[in-house]
């Protein structure tokens, strides 16, 4: 386990990817009318003149199963995506928003193979009617460092269908002392969906509502528990490390489930505690 400082930068997606880099997840984001839908084309932002705009095309649209990802071309230098979605624009300028509805995918290997050769990828973890907002970063050649990927955008999509309601009743209970926390129950998914292991990771972010309100620290594990105690080794992490100065500040803990869906692990947020105040004494 390992914390990390995060410093807005205008964009939620960007943040993230570094905050679950570091906490080992990314070790190398009701319709009125059922006829509701959209199809996207992607923008590609680049100044790596290798893979042009021609060759990184793809749209998101809406179909029974979710939301399908079509891309016209995925260059083969390309060795990871990054795909993640969630229910708030990330080219607004970014505050912490422990509301934000976050999942995400890093796909390499044979997943990324088999996406090369089918040219899609299908999102079943969402609702019918919402918004979201899907974003698709890659590296080449197994850059490792944060700077090294580049950015895609999909603009927004509202699908008509999906298997969000298995889960959406699950909440996430701090207990007393605020210093751990339980799930209640395993989500159920259809027979699509089979669990990675491990099952869970539980990710803790702290994070100052004043001057420093874009900055974050982000602690975490991966876990088959459906209950987890941060502390004291969180606290013992930001002592060891110096990166906050004594003080009260706001802080909430995000789910995660690990599934497997048409060959593709997806980190799919379940749920999130309540804010709550964290006190370092350090």
């Amino acid at each position: 386990m390992r914390i990390t400082l995060t410093v807005a930068r205008g964009k939620f997606l960007f943040s993230i990817m570094q905050t679950l880099r570091v906490v080992g997840t990314i070790s190398l984001i009701l319709s009125f009318s059922l006829v509701i839908c959209c199809c996207v084309t992607g923008k590609f932002v680049s100044n790596d003149d290798q893979v042009s705009p021609e060759e990184a095309n793809f749209k998101a649209e809406a179909v029974p199963q979710g939301i399908m990802l079509t891309f016209d071309n995925i260059p083969e230098e390309i060795d990871c995506l990054f795909i993640s979605f969630q229910d708030v624009d990330p080219n607004t300028e970014y505050q912490i928003n422990p509301e934000i509805l976050f999942s995400y995918s890093v796909i390499g290997g044979s997943s990324l193979e088999q996406v090369k050769k089918t040219g899609r990828v299908i999102i079943p973890f969402v609702k019918a009617g919402q918004k979201y907002f899907i974003s698709v970063d890659f590296q080449k050649n197994n850059d490792q460092y944060p700077g090294e990927w580049t950015h895609w955008m999909l603009a927004e999509c509202v699908p008509y269908s999906g298997i969000y309601s298995s889960y959406k009743d699950i909440r996430l209970m701090l207990n007393r002392t605020k210093t751990g926390l339980t799930l209640p129950y395993e989500p159920v998914f259809s027979e699509e969906v089979q669990y990675s292991f491990p099952k869970y990771e539980y990710v803790v972010t702290v994070y100052s509502t004043g001057n420093n309100a874009n900055m974050s620290y982000s602690f975490g594990r991966q876990a088959n528990s459906l209950t987890w105690n941060f502390e004291p080794a969180m606290t013992e992490e930001l002592k060891k490390n110096n990166n906050l100065e004594r003080g009260d500040y706001s802080a909430f803990v995000r789910a995660f489930c690990h599934v497997i869906y048409d060959n593709i692990t997806w980190n799919v947020e379940l749920a999130k505690t309540n804010v709550f105040i964290y006190s370092f004494r350090g």
